[in-house]
């Protein structure tokens, strides 16, 4: 896949009152069918995170693209299930949950098959209403490319 950093536009930002503690582990990327180096996850949110807190990011599509486009999410978990939303150009919404697994970093592939050249899509992760008590989770890497 062809690196497309320098054509979308990416933002993202906070939603929910939580606190924010750094973890220490190896996280592995894997984009365009290869394996990047090691990173160290830093975002954890922790303890007082509650059901709708979590990230939310922005994603501006060129108009010069032609094709499909790949968003991986990275999300570390720990006790937690996630609530996903992807909100298209056209206002509609596209909802799913990744439920509760084993303690480590997920990879969450989201494929747009034909977005709109110069279109806005807003992917949206949040802590899913079954995550209560002493759970963890963080954004560690959002990657685009083109398929």
């Amino acid at each position: 896949a062809e690196n497309p950093g320098r054509q979308f536009r990416i933002s993202t930002s906070t939603a929910g009152k939580f606190s924010e503690a750094a973890r220490k582990m190896p996280v592995w990327f894997e984009t365009g069918g290869m394996e990047l180096e090691p990173k160290a996850a830093t975002g954890a949110k922790t303890g007082n995170a509650k059901a709708g807190d979590g990230w939310s990011t922005g994603i501006w599509v060129p108009k010069r693209n032609n094709g499909p486009v790949l968003v991986t999410l990275y999300v570390f978990q720990q006790w937690a299930a996630f609530d996903i939303s992807v909100s298209l150009p056209n206002r509609d919404v596209v909802d799913f949950q990744v439920p509760k697994q084993d303690p480590g970093v997920l990879r969450i592939p989201i494929e747009i098959p034909k977005p709109k050249k110069g279109g806005f899509y807003t992917v949206k992760i949040t802590c899913a209403k079954d995550s209560m008590g002493d759970f963890a989770m963080g954004l560690n890497a959002v990657v685009v490319e083109k398929r």
